[in-house]
């Protein structure tokens, strides 16, 4: 493993990360990403986004939208209807077009959304799974809660969910909990299903040496995982790991609306110094005010 940095290496940093980001220099130096992060954090350097609505595009969509409408915009322009909608709403703008439901629509919600995922029926509907969970709301439709997760459980999750030679059937038998509860709680937990991916001794020393220092959600970024998998893990070394809640900025809230279209929840945790459960969670409440704003 190399830990000395060559000057070549730091050049190569310095010069390319804040325009082409840490896959681009890890790519140029042959270094991992999180070694790049690593080093990049601690020289103070920090990845700059371009600008993707540029002042010909808004002014497009403050002219067409409310009479054309988001699809048609983002079909002239290139980006999702999605995407579009909500920068209609940063800047200002309210569309008269709204999509109603129709009668066969809210039937096989009604019939489906205890027995499918959200997922599933919004490919079929063809419709967010933001719109799908809202309009089952409104019906008073619920789903059935489940039990808590005991420490027990999440910890044999943990250990089997990242092996793929292990069949989710399998744990599906050892957890008696359904396929899409362990997947929802290994997604909450950052939990990659790749047989290469663990969590290894030097993620112990990084969490046993910095948890005083810094807070949980910086050392899940530092480690680049999910911050719950970090709480547990620093829970089973027997330390408590330091929380603190960062509050989201105006510009932190319009940038993650503009681009959660176009870049991974990852790309956007590494550019707004975030965990990715931070990221997915405030989103989810942006998108559900902007619907409610509509």
């Amino acid at each position: 493993m190399r830990n000395v940095w060559t000057q070549e290496e730091l050049l190569v940093l310095k010069t390319h990360y804040q325009k082409k980001g840490a896959k681009y220099v890890a790519q140029t130096i042959g270094r991992s990403l999180f070694a790049v992060r690593m080093k990049a954090s601690d020289l103070k350097i920090k990845f700059i986004s371009p600008t993707l609505w540029t002042k010909e595009e808004n002014a497009f969509i403050r002219k067409y939208y409310s009479s054309k409408g988001a699809k048609y915009i983002a079909k002239k322009l290139g980006k999702s209807a999605v995407a579009v909608t909500a920068r209609a709403g940063r800047i200002g703008i309210r569309g008269t077009i709204f999509i109603r439901w129709k009668e066969w629509e809210i039937r096989y919600l009604k019939k489906n959304y205890l027995k499918k995922t959200a997922r599933s029926i919004g490919r079929t509907l063809h419709k967010s799974m933001d719109a799908i969970h809202s309009k089952a709301a409104k019906l008073s439709i619920k789903q059935p809660s489940a039990a808590p997760w005991t420490e027990e459980e999440t910890k044999k999750l943990i250990k089997l969910f990242p092996d793929s030679s292990i069949p989710v059937k399998q744990i599906e038998e050892i957890l008696k909990r359904p396929q899409s509860g362990i997947w929802k709680k290994a997604r909450k937990l950052g939990l990659l299903r790749k047989g290469f991916w663990v969590w290894t001794k030097e993620m112990d020393a990084f969490v046993l040496q910095n948890h005083s220092q810094y807070s949980l959600a910086e050392v899940a970024r530092k480690l680049d995982v999910n911050e719950k998998l970090v709480y547990y893990h620093a829970k089973r070394l027997g330390i408590t790991p330091h929380v603190s809640q960062r509050k989201w900025s105006k510009a932190e809230n319009e940038f993650l609306l503009d681009n959660y279209q176009n870049k991974s929840p990852y790309e956007i945790a590494d550019l707004l110094n975030r965990t990715v459960i931070s990221i997915q969670n405030h989103l989810r409440v942006l998108l559900s005010r902007t619907s409610l704003q509509s």
